[in-house]
């Protein structure tokens, strides 16, 4: 039913009852089964709410008492050994969680191990093959995260496999379907990420339709509509990518609908609420990229941002919270300046120096809003590089210099300042600083394919300054060095 608190305060009774009777009779199997059960629960229920320190710790208690108990009882009692193979998928989750993938692989490698093993020796049993096409289902999220996509097609084929022949065994069991279904949805994400748009459009679909005749049948089962949910936006991605728009708004109007209603009712669900912020920010995305509707892309990302400052809050050890909100802040701040006059003014500036001195008044507006907003600092430091640049063919090399080691202060990404800092260093004499920024940097990684390293920027750049008659007489014989230098 959703109501995390209340299903809390049961999970800690019932685990104050096992806990009791597990250290009255520690010799009883079933009150340290019914113990390592109770701390399961409690895991599971502090994931949902958010609490995952508490989560890891309750799911530790589970698998260092379900290790013991199959240790003590190794072939005798089987549902050992398979809440053995659980506690490992379970902490698998929790360190993909709080980010800790490598972590997270060895206790999913470890979890399909043991539901292998089971399966094999008990091929009858449906409960250990779902445990291992759930174990392969991870092993291929994993794989995922780290960038393995060859690896992770290779698990979820394994783990759909076997979804089929389990829901064409038990089409009345909701549990394979659903099963079925979350298979589908990985295929199809894998295929997108592939760049395969019309395998995962089928796969999506498939997705689809199961969630939806799961949710139709039991409409108050809430993993149900969230499933569904999720499978709108798939949707709603895959026909943004294929051009389909009114079709892909549509979906995410339709995801949005869904978590509104299960945030609203379940507040506390820390996956409903986010689920909530990324269909806002999906329908901003759309409104910003497709509709070209900037003041409605705005509305949507400031939702989402309030939803993910909240988890952010309220949740912080889940990293991808966290990374959602950067990703979204940052976005934000490209969208205003996209709203605001004066980029339009610069772009439709021919001369330098006007545009020069556009560049000083967004320099200064940027940094009174970077000291107050961190966000705001990537503008404000490609900002300054622009006027860097522009400097350049004002022969302003000392104010260049000045320019670049301000933008370097704020530790951007921006690569574009650190290979303007050594020309502007040698076009000012400081030749020994200068060759020691370009030895630094000049077999570096820049931006391939173009530029492959800083070695081929350095040299286009001095090349640019030769054409547009900017290097003083003084300083040709040190570029001419600076050039040996960087050809050797």
């Amino acid at each position: 039913l959703g109501n995390l608190p209340t299903a809390l305060t049961f999970f800690e009774e019932y685990n104050r009852l096992e806990k009791e009777l597990h250290e009255a009779y520690p010799q009883n199997v079933d009150f340290k089964n019914g113990l390592a059960t109770s701390y399961s629960k409690l895991g599971e229920t502090h994931t949902a709410l958010g609490n995952l320190p508490k989560a890891l710790d309750s799911y530790g208690m589970t698998n260092q008492m379900m290790k013991e108990l199959y240790e003590a009882y190794p072939g005798v009692n089987v549902s050992f050994k398979n809440g053995l193979a659980i506690s490992y998928s379970k902490l698998g989750s929790t360190h993909t969680a709080l980010g800790n993938l490598p972590t997270a692989l060895t206790f999913f490698e470890e979890y399909n191990r043991l539901e292998k093993e089971l399966h094999e020796a008990y091929p009858q049993n449906v409960d250990f093959k779902n445990g291992l096409a759930i174990s392969y289902y991870n092993l291929g999220k994993t794989h995922t995260a780290l960038g393995n996509l060859s690896k992770a097609l290779t698990f979820f084929e394994k783990d759909i496999e076997l979804s089929k022949e389990l829901h064409e065994a038990y089409p009345q069991n909701v549990s394979f379907k659903s099963g079925l279904a979350i298979s589908y949805e990985e295929l199809g994400s894998t295929h997108t990420a592939l760049g395969n748009l019309s395998k995962a459009l089928t796969f999506f679909e498939e997705y689809n339709r199961l969630e939806k005749e799961l949710h139709e049948a039991y409409p108050q089962n809430v993993d149900f509509k969230n499933g569904l949910a999720i499978s709108y936006e798939k949707l709603g991605e895959t026909h943004t990518a294929l051009g389909n728009l009114p079709k892909a708004l549509t979906f995410f109007e339709d995801e949005t609908k869904l978590f509104e209603e299960l945030h609203e009712a379940y507040p506390q669900n820390v996956d409903f609420k986010n689920g909530l912020a990324i269909s806002y920010y999906k329908l901003g995305a759309f409104s910003r990229d497709q509709l070209k509707d900037l003041a409605r892309a705005k509305s949507y990302f400031q939702q989402a941002e309030q939803l993910w400052v909240e988890l952010v809050r309220d949740a912080p050890d889940y990293e991808q919270f966290k990374r959602f909100l950067d990703i979204l802040r940052r976005e934000m701040a490209a969208l205003y300046h996209a709203t605001d006059p004066i980029y339009q003014r610069i772009q439709n500036e021919p001369d330098t120096l006007a545009k020069y001195q556009l560049y000083t008044e967004l320099c200064d507006s940027l940094r009174r809003r970077a000291a107050h907003d961190p966000v705001q600092k990537p503008a404000f430091a490609d900002a300054l590089n622009n006027r860097a640049w522009t400097g350049f063919f004002l022969k302003k090399f000392a104010a260049i210099e000045d320019d670049i080691r301000e933008g370097l202060a704020l530790d951007t990404e921006n690569k574009f300042l650190r290979s303007n800092l050594a020309p502007a260093l040698l076009l000012q004499g400081k030749t020994a600083e200068a060759h020691a920024e370009y030895e630094k940097w000049k077999d570096m990684a820049f931006l391939p394919p173009n530029y492959p390293t800083y070695r081929e920027a350095f040299l286009d750049d001095l090349n640019a300054f030769e054409a547009a008659g900017i290097i003083p007489p003084e300083r040709k014989a040190d570029v001419a060095a600076a050039r040996g230098l960087l050809k050797r």
